[in-house]
This record gives C-alpha cells, sequence and structure tokens, in this order.
C-alpha cells in the first residue's frame, strides 16, 4: 500500500528519528533535509553521489520510514515541489544546470552569477518560514539589546546587521571573539538581550559556543542557519533557513543579506508603530 504523508509531516519524523538512524542513514537524512528539492528531481544514483553515499543507502532510508522504496519516498518531494509555482521546477533545472555547468568565457561568469542569485533568491522566497520570521522580529523588538555572532563568511553579515540596527535606533554588539576574547564577551551578555547567530555549514565552533551559552542563560536567539539539522537551530527561538548556493567554491550570500534587510525593516516599522501608538 502507498503511503500517503505530507512533506511537513515526513520531515517532522525525519527530525524526530533522525538520531537513532544508523551514520550512514543519518548521512542520507541529512542531505534529504538540507536540498528537498534535489530529492524530488534527482535520480537516485545522482542524490548518493552528493551526499557521499552508495544509492541502497537512499533505499534503506525510504524503508526505514515505511516506503516500499525511493521512488516511492520521491513522490512525496516531487508533489510538494509541483504544488509550488508552475515556474519552481524550471528554476530548479536552471539552478543545477548553472551551478553545475562549465564556467565558460570571463564574460560568461557575471550571466552567471546572476542567474544563481536569482534562483537563491527565488528559493528563498518560496521556503520562506513566515511564523518564524514574525517571531524573529518580535524577539528583537523586545529586546533592550542585540548581540551578533558570525565567524568567516559570515562575519560580514553580522557587522552589517549590527550597523543598520544601530542605525534604526537599536543598540546593537558584534561579538568578534577578536584576540581570542570571545569568553569575556560572553559574560557580559544579559538575558534581557537576544543574540542573532549566524553560521552555515560547515558550522562555526565559535558560533555554536555562544548559541550554547545564551540558551543556558534563557536568552532568547534568532538563527540564521541553513538547515534543520544545524547544531545551533535546536532549542532557539526562531530559526530562519536560508540557503544560499555554491558555485565555482565560492557561496553566494545574496539571498542571505536580502533576508537580513527584511528583518531590519520590519523590526524597525513594528518599532515605529508602536511608538505611534504610545
Amino acid at each position: 500500500m502507498t503511503r500517503e504523508i505530507e512533506i511537513e509531516e515526513l520531515r517532522a519524523e525525519i527530525l524526530d528519528r533522525y538520531d537513532g538512524l544508523s551514520n550512514r542513514l543519518q548521512q542520507a537524512a541529512r542531505y534529504t533535509l538540507e536540498h528537498p528539492n534535489e530529492v524530488a528531481l534527482e535520480t537516485v544514483t545522482e542524490l548518493a553521489k552528493r551526499a557521499g553515499v552508495q544509492p541502497s543507502v537512499f533505499v534503506r532510508l525510504s524503508q526505514a520510514f515505511s516506503f516500499s522504496g525511493f521512488s516511492e519516498f520521491q513522490k512525496v518531494f516531487q508533489g510538494a515541489l509541483a504544488r509550488r509555482s508552475p515556474s519552481y521546477g524550471e528554476r530548479i533545472r536552471l539552478m543545477r544546470e548553472v551551478s553545475g555547468g562549465d564556467i565558460g568565457t570571463e564574460a560568461d561568469i557575471p550571466r552567471q552569477f546572476i542567474e544563481i542569485n536569482q534562483n537563491s533568491l527565488a528559493h528563498l522566497a518560496d521556503s520562506l518560514d513566515g511564523a518564524a520570521f514574525r517571531k524573529a522580529v518580535d524577539l528583537i523588538g523586545a529586546a533592550e539589546q542585540i548581540y551578533l555572532v558570525g565567524q568567516r563568511r559570515s562575519y560580514a553579515l553580522a557587522v552589517y546587521l549590527a550597523y543598520a540596527f544601530t542605525r534604526s535606533g537599536k543598540s546593537a554588539r558584534v561579538l568578534s571573539g577578536a584576540g581570542g576574547t570571545l569568553p569575556d564577551e560572553l559574560k557580559v551578555m544579559y538575558p534581557s538581550g537576544v543574540l542573532i547567530a549566524i553560521s552555515m555549514h560547515p558550522y562555526s565552533p565559535e558560533t555554536v559556543e555562544t548559541v550554547d551559552h545564551a540558551l543556558a542563560m534563557n536568552m532568547p536567539v534568532v538563527e540564521f542557519t541553513d538547515g534543520p539539522l544545524s547544531p545551533i537551530a535546536r532549542g532557539v527561538s526562531a530559526v530562519l533557513e536560508v540557503r544560499d548556493i555554491d558555485f565555482l567554491g565560492f557561496r553566494s550570500v545574496v539571498a542571505q543579506m536580502c533576508l537580513a534587510q527584511a528583518l531590519i525593516i520590519a523590526a524597525a516599522e513594528t518599532n515605529a508603530r508602536k511608538n505611534g501608538a504610545s
């Protein structure tokens, strides 16, 4: 009998049972959760190659969740993709072609990066969790102090957020950990604030440490990350999932920046309405 299940329910089930899966099944499950569109569109052989496992692992993952095989498992993701805008599948196909193709001449590179970023933004528009975004806006509005942490390529976004929140009238501070001072910076965090943490795979240990510290003191945490299995996504107040695309070894930050700017404007508008009503 074919198993009837919606993708949101299957996603929750995989998350709930993830820790009890074998290492190989966890590897396939992580790829499934982080790349649902690819699961809908690719062959099991190609998915296995990208996830770094054998095709049989995806078959076993499907059976572990009571599907007869991978084809039935894949139909759940195909159905979810088909219910989105008619052009969505075409955008994903183009994204795969551009990210996996040759760079061509130097004159082709700007066009390819533009296409990659257009698809990143389109994916963000289709996948953004509106409830999590509203929760993040409310937490920022209620906080006396905004703390931000982001290492390596996430650092620039943390600095930009601090700059923009300060310009909008909020007190914001980047926890940079410069010169090994992160432990000292953590000591001056107060629960009346909110932490905005930014980390994508392979995830910064310093960011994980900062999130753990904030959670231990019951401080609200807003997280920019790339999937539900991120080590900093569990237990936080609001998770804003955003996946920019790697192209020739460079990960775009356009979708992250767009989401950050939307968060800044939404928080400022909410604050202005509250002040106008008081």
